[in-house]
């Protein structure tokens, strides 16, 4: 299944509205303001929370951990790479890899050497802007949950460095 995920423009904190590739909403993602550490939460059309996602508190490279349904699903780091960024998802349902292009464009999403997401960001663009590909079968809430911690940690590092 496609989704678009699209940041927000014009709001105090990162808001994202996801839609299905007809334009649906069928979710949106908020970060928490007034706290130390990011806290993103993703809610349904009916504002009941799907996904809380948290940096941890003691870390080396951006780490953050899923929730859903007040458990602890997941968590996902970013790995050390020069050129390409790359993360590590540890989850319940089995361990993935996200690799990115040399540009921050492209990114793979893969479970088990299987590839279950394709990530590509719309550019050039005044908001950040995402297509995901789900593959059938593959957890989509955990999957949007890992698009938007890339967004915050490879796109959202940029803009708080132009600063």
């Amino acid at each position: 299944m496609k989704f678009i995920i699209k940041q927000k423009l014009f709001s105090i904190t990162d808001k994202y509205i996801i839609e299905n590739e007809h334009g649906e909403k069928l979710y949106k993602a908020q970060k928490i303001l007034m706290s130390m550490f990011k806290k993103i939460k993703i809610y349904d059309i009916e504002d009941r929370e799907l996904v809380y996602i948290k940096e941890k508190f003691i870390k080396i490279l951006p780490t953050y951990l899923i929730y859903m349904g007040g458990n602890q699903v997941a968590n996902m780091k970013k790995d050390i790479s020069i050129l390409k960024p790359r993360f590590t998802v540890e989850s319940i349902i089995g361990d993935y890899e996200v690799k990115g292009d040399i540009l921050d464009i492209n990114f793979t999403i893969e479970k088990a050497g299987e590839t279950v997401a394709r990530v590509k960001k719309h550019f050039p663009a005044i908001r950040d802007s995402y297509e995901v590909d789900i593959k059938e079968g593959a957890s989509q809430s955990l999957i949007l949950a890992m698009v938007i911690i890339i967004d915050d940690v490879v796109h959202n590092t940029e803009k708080e460095d132009d600063d």
